[in-house]
């Protein structure tokens, strides 16, 4: 999602979803369960390593749905090339029928969550909704952090000033306290 209005954040309407998979009838499958999420997307499928990471740079997913098995590729590798190249885009597994430690692996290695193709129907909206809210509520969080460092930054910028001002004034009333003693 694309955020960013006359300075305040706000989400577009379309969400960009990068799909790594090499089997065009899965590709299919997953936008079909795609539509049912609540929100207009554009999907952008690839099936190589070179397409993935043409597509992470010019695609600029909000979202990434990724097989496992690929070949001279996998999702462990797609996810550590996601994670350097865009690090706050969620990333989802989306896998055919696998062992617990391939899902472990990469949830440990930073995806959202990983849902079996066979579990599809039941499993990818719900999952990719969760993805997205908390997304969406991470980019929210690092907003207002900004914010309250930006604040904090000019709140000292006027403490120094202020101080300085201060300073300038107790100067001037010894002078001036000095002056009247003397006289």
């Amino acid at each position: 999602m694309k955020y960013r209005f006359s300075g305040d954040w706000i989400m577009t309407e379309t969400i960009q979803i990068l799909i790594l998979e090499d089997n065009p009838t899965d590709a299919d499958l997953v936008q079909f369960e795609l539509q049912e999420i609540g929100r207009p997307f554009s999907a952008k499928i690839v099936m190589t390593e070179e397409e993935y990471v043409r597509g992470l740079q010019e695609f600029a997913p909000d979202l990434i749905l990724s097989d496992y098995d690929l070949p001279r590729y996998n999702g462990a590798l797609a996810l550590a090339e996601a994670r350097r190249r865009c690090p706050d885009t969620p990333f989802i597994l989306v896998t055919g029928a696998v062992g617990e430690d391939r899902p472990i692996e990469i949830l440990t290695q930073g995806a959202k969550d990983y849902v079996l193709k066979t579990r599809l129907g039941q499993r990818l909206v719900p999952a990719v909704r969760r993805t997205l809210a908390e997304a969406e509520a991470h980019r929210a969080r690092k907003r207002v952090e900004e914010e309250l460092r930006e604040a904090h930054r000019t709140l000292e910028e006027k403490v120094k000033i202020r101080t300085a001002e201060l300073e300038a004034e107790i100067a001037a009333r010894k002078t001036m306290e000095g002056a009247l003693r003397e006289s």
